[in-house]
């Protein structure tokens, strides 16, 4: 009789790398019991990760490809260490065996010194004793997953209230520690995560969408190259990682390529969790006993910076599809003067090595206005005159934010708890005492009388006037600095075609100036220049002639 063809494994449901060794253990006892009973190892299988509770033996990515028609000629026996490693659920140790018995196979559960053979012809009595004791072992294995999901739930409820960190991993720019008090584990400020918070706040406050921040963060070979700082001796040289990305590196994993995306910096960016505040699995602050939010660790930002985020966060969501960082110069401020849709720019080249042609046209995507097209430096220069001459000699002024007293978010976050405590009990729902019901609405509904009466103080921004004028500022600004110049001053373009160009100065009360004549002669003539004053328009052709446009 030839000898039988053993498969062994192991399957844990938690894989911590190589400082765990379980599913080695199981292994290595799996395949002593083969060796010892004289069966030849065919097959090893690893479901690392896998939970038994989630995945049946034939749904799982290692030992599932073993349960087929196609490889079920190619072993006899199944070998491993104990009952709970092959199944948790009385449903799936009977899908199991129905299909043992059909192959003809041998199950083998090592420390449960438990054998049940399809393969000979044992007696109806031994192979139904056999399927019992297996049946009651697999009971067993559920009542005891059901054991350990009751008290997890029991900690996770306990630590609900507490500053503890429960499990998981943790969010962008923390990690953990263990508590000074040794019990359990705190969130604490990870340098690398928080380095790159700061970064991205400080792209956004440069007007940098979202697609660019997270196009930069794929392709920077680690946080120092992003922060164009030296990368020290212990620089891994990874990119820069989000945390799941160093959670799977840890624990040797792939890492995820280009795992940032803009809705996963909005997402962060606008979390209480970023700001160290404890959230539900709805990303809603947990509120404490006392109707207060439950504070894990320092805030990654300031309460000014954090402000400041989310109105450029609002910023970016209002304006639909507009870029705030782009390469356009009329960003904002331009627009067709036909249908309203912001001015798109244009660059041509007719040959490879010809010049460059740059020109703005109507940007309506769905349909582009004919016509509405105009030379980019003709504009340019247009309203660069235009804008020094209305207020070259004036001080620049900056917008400064004067963070406010806002209680209405958190008001509405404790008259959401209230709603949600009482819907929970009515529908006796809540795992907790009455009296401790009672008291948690109690402190609930004094922490709401308490922001009730509180006065309310929105964030405002206030103009402060600098000692530059905006001729000195203009000189030493890059293109995207001149176009947020222009834009912040209230200046609006509307183009209608080359000659038909119209300037508004919204800071005057929306007066406008018609560019008709001076464009029409720009065309016609091929100017060469031209000069803004506070009396009027003058353009120079290249043949030396001038026109004047009285305002």
């Amino acid at each position: 009789m030839s000898e039988l063809r053993a498969l062994v494994g192991a399957r844990v449901s938690v894989y911590r790398g190589d400082s765990k060794i379980s599913n080695v253990t199981q292994v290595k006892t799996a395949m002593d019991w083969a060796e010892k009973n004289g069966q030849v190892v065919v097959g090893t299988f690893e479901d690392l990760d896998v939970s038994a509770d989630k995945f049946s033996p034939f749904k799982r990515p290692d030992l599932g490809q073993w349960l087929t028609e196609e490889r079920a000629h190619e072993w006899d026996s199944l070998v491993f260490a104990k009952t709970d490693r092959v199944f948790r659920k009385a449903a799936d140790c009977a899908e199991l065996t129905a299909w043992l018995e059909a192959h003809r196979k041998i199950l083998v559960l090592v420390d449960d010194n438990m054998v049940l053979n399809f393969r000979d012809d044992s007696s109806p009595f031994d192979r139904t004793m056999a399927r019992f004791f297996l049946t009651i072992a697999a009971f067993f294995a559920e009542m005891e997953l059901e054991r350990v999901r009751a008290r997890i739930k029991d900690t996770h409820r306990d630590l609900r209230q507490t500053q503890r960190w429960m499990n998981g991993t943790p969010s962008m720019g923390f990690t953990t520690a263990p508590a000074l008090d040794g019990r359990g584990r705190v969130l604490v400020h990870d340098p690398d995560g928080q380095e790159t918070l700061h970064e991205v706040a400080r792209r956004l406050f440069a007007g940098h969408s979202w697609n660019k921040i997270s196009q930069d963060l794929n392709e920077a070979p680690c946080i120092h190259a992003l922060c164009d700082q030296e990368c020290p001796e212990e620089c891994a040289g990874v990119g820069v990682l989000t945390n799941l990305g160093r959670s799977r590196l840890k624990s040797g994993k792939p890492i995820t390529p280009n795992a940032w995306a803009p809705t996963t910096l909005i997402d962060i960016m606008t979390s209480p969790v970023t700001q160290g505040i404890k959230v539900d699995k709805h990303k809603n602050p947990i509120l404490g006993a006392e109707g207060n939010e439950i504070i894990m660790c320092d805030p990654s930002f300031s309460a000014n910076d954090w402000d400041r985020i989310q109105l450029e966060v609002a910023k970016r969501k209002n304006s639909g599809k507009q870029r705030v960082h782009s390469a356009n110069p009329v960003l904002g401020y331009g627009y067709c003067g036909r249908c309203g849709a912001s001015l798109s720019r244009k660059v041509s080249q007719n040959r490879k090595d010809g010049p460059e042609y740059r020109y703005f046209r109507c940007g309506n995507a769905k349909k582009r206005c004919a016509g509405v097209n105009i030379r980019e430096d003709v504009l340019l220069s247009v309203l660069e005159n235009t804008f020094l001459s209305n207020y070259g000699t004036k001080q620049v002024t900056r917008r400064i934010l004067i963070p406010g007293s806002d209680n209405r978010q958190d008001l509405a976050r404790i008259e959401s708890s209230i709603k949600r405590l009482k819907a929970e009990s009515d529908a006796d729902l809540l795992d907790i005492s009455d009296d401790e019901y009672v008291k948690r609405l109690g402190q609930l509904t004094k922490r709401k009388r308490e922001l009730e009466v509180e006065p309310v103080t929105p964030s405002r921004w206030v103009d402060q006037t600098t000692d530059q004028t905006y001729a000195e500022a203009w000189t030493s600004k890059t293109t995207e600095e001149r176009r947020e110049m222009l834009r912040d001053s209230g200046f609006r373009v509307l183009v209608r075609s080359k000659t038909d160009v119209e300037i508004q100065d919204l800071a005057t009360d929306g007066k406008s100036t018609p560019l008709r004549a001076l464009f029409q002669a720009m065309n016609d003539s091929d100017i060469q220049g031209m000069t803004v004053t506070p009396d009027g328009v003058t353009v120079t052709s290249r043949g030396g002639q001038q026109l004047e446009d009285p305002r």
